[in-house]
């Protein structure tokens, strides 16, 4: 009979035939002696001698005898888990915590993911409450290997049951900040604090409402956002992120800092294009917050009730320098880019969008200067930037401000759905929907080239990309150059203040699926209801919906 070494070897190989018998072993073992079972595969991972391949899969296996995307089986397995013998659990809870300090990464890595992955199952049981505190003195001492890997874990443990690791916050932060100090040498240990910070934010809440400790994560936070290692500046971004969503209320007088630093990452996106996301991410995380505080106010002005927030303004505050930072990243196209990456001009088209929706109608006097003077330019990189950038702000400012603005605009955007560039043509097509969506008007009169250019385009045998925006929609020409009669002339407002969740994408973090950037037509926190997904907010956004069959834009 071959041994466990022997299997798993077996069970890493690209011969499907091989592999099948050693899966078909693993279950075998595994239904016959459970407890056995995982103390062996425990041994593989922490045995050096054995192959790093051996010991990184060994890890995975034991951590997926822990966990399943089924909800149903997930409950089996970690009843199957709280079944087995103290001295079981403990021991391999020992030998995994053993396993961080191996000088073979991948089985540091794999070993955090089993850790984490016990503790979600017990630490809501109050078992193992002494594994932060382990796990922090090993951040203390020990070599740098240690010093990272237990770092890691930590992280991915704050992701698993943050909302059990509030009493532990003050140590996790001092850990913290013994990785993330200006005077730690050390990128790979000062990037895994980091990570655990993005991680930790969710129950640091009591610290925050100290000054003196709120105090001393910014800086911590600052100093890392200006490391000339872009991995660490990476995640202290993501940082400044969640800060937005979670601490809105707390962030005034950090603002310049934060301002200067984002804006310093905007400008720097084509040599740091990941840290520029980022930026700009904070600024669509907060038109978010802000968002939502004008409509809870206006909630409470008509129920006659004082507001529960106070509106700080950062938007507003910072637009007439973020704006043109913003429109100049949606001339940054890339002809033969993949829509399934979000790239810098995807990023700025939603955040525009966002801005528009918390500063209404000031946002028209920075945009459509910049519409007008891009629009009928020679490069197709500025006339798609024009028309996404009009497209964009059409669900923010009253309609009332925005008619005459349409009328001036439109003649053009019709004759751009024949422009030689597909691109154009499609954020065209997009554009004239949204006007159609948010804008009800009398379609009497319409001139009837217009509606001939029109039916001309939906009537083409070998139509371009264009086109599909209308066909989707089932519309006419009449009815894609005002889709809503006189009938009808309350609907833009309340088409206008549906607050819309935009769009972000995932950005995952190399091991981990928490630290990254939210897919803005998902819902951007683990316990908020699911909304109603809005494709017509983004351009790229809609794009890559349809391209998914995931459905059909309403």
């Amino acid at each position: 009979m071959p041994s466990l070494t022997e299997i798993l070897q077996a069970a890493g190989s690209p011969d499907a035939n091989l592999r099948q018998q050693a899966e078909l072993e693993l279950r075998k073992f595994e239904q016959a002696d459970f407890a056995g079972y995982i103390q062996g595969i425990c041994a593989e991972l922490a045995d050096p001698n054995k192959p790093p391949a051996v010991r990184q899969l060994a890890g995975l296996v034991l951590k997926n005898t822990m966990s399943s995307p089924d909800a149903a089986k997930q409950k089996e397995l970690e009843s199957r888990w709280t079944l087995q013998g103290v001295p079981v659990r403990a021991k391999i809870k020992a030998v995994t915590l053993q396993v961080l300090a191996s000088p073979v990464g991948d089985a540091r890595k794999t070993a955090a993911q089993v850790i984490s992955r016990i503790a979600a199952i017990e630490m809501p049981h109050d078992q193992w409450p002494e594994l932060i505190g382990q796990l922090v003195a090993s951040v203390q001492q020990g070599s740098d290997d240690l010093k990272e890997a237990s770092f890691t874990t930590l992280g991915f443990v704050c992701e698993e049951v943050p909302e059990h690791l509030e009493k532990h916050a003050n140590s996790i932060l001092n850990a913290i900040n013994i990785g993330m100090q200006a005077t730690q040498t050390n990128n790979k240990i000062k990037l895994a604090a980091t990570k655990a910070l993005v991680n930790s934010l969710e129950f640091t809440h009591n610290n925050f409402a100290e000054q003196r400790q709120r105090d001393m994560i910014m800086e911590l936070v600052f100093g890392v956002c200006g490391s000339s290692d872009e991995q660490c500046q990476i995640f202290a971004f993501q940082c400044l992120v969640e800060m937005g969503q979670l601490y809105y209320d707390h962030l005034t007088p950090y603002m310049p800092r934060i301002f200067g630093l984002t804006k310093a990452g905007i400008e720097n996106f084509k040599q740091r294009e990941q840290v520029a996301l980022r930026a700009i991410e904070f600024w669509s995380t907060t038109c978010d917050e802000e968002a939502d505080i004008i409509e809870e106010n206006e909630i409470a002005a008509d129920k006659q009730k004082a507001p529960e927030r106070k509106l700080l303004n950062f938007v507003e505050t910072a637009m007439s320098s973020l704006l043109p930072l913003v429109l100049q990243c949606l001339t940054c196209q890339e002809e033969d880019t993949d829509e399934d990456d979000w790239n810098i001009a995807m990023a700025a088209g939603s955040c525009l969008g966002l801005i528009a929706q918390t500063a209404r109608n000031k946002v028209c006097d920075f945009v459509l200067p910049f519409v007008q003077a891009n629009i009928q330019d020679a490069d197709w990189h500025k006339r798609e930037a024009a028309v996404l950038a009009f497209g964009s702000i059409l669900n923010g400012p009253d309609p009332d401000k925005l008619k005459p603005l349409v009328g001036q605009v439109f003649g053009l955007l019709l004759n751009l759905l024949e422009d030689s560039s597909v691109a154009v043509q499609d954020s065209a097509a997009w554009t004239i929907g949204r006007v159609c969506d948010l804008l009800p008007s009398d379609h009497q009169g319409t001139p009837d080239g217009a509606t001939c250019r029109v039916q001309h385009l939906l009537g083409n045998s070998q139509p371009g990309r264009c086109c599909r925006w209308f066909r989707r929609r089932d519309l006419g020409p009449v009815q894609v150059l005002s889709e809503f009669g006189p009938e009808s002339a309350g609907h833009g407002q309340q088409v206008r203040r549906r607050r819309e969740q935009p769009a972000r994408v995932v950005l995952r973090g190399a091991q981990r699926p928490r630290v990254q950037l939210r897919q803005r037509c998902l819902p951007d926190r683990r316990d908020a209801p699911a909304r109603v997904h809005e494709p017509s907010l983004c351009y790229y956004c809609e794009q890559r919906f349809v391209r998914r069959g995931e459905g059909e834009a309403e």
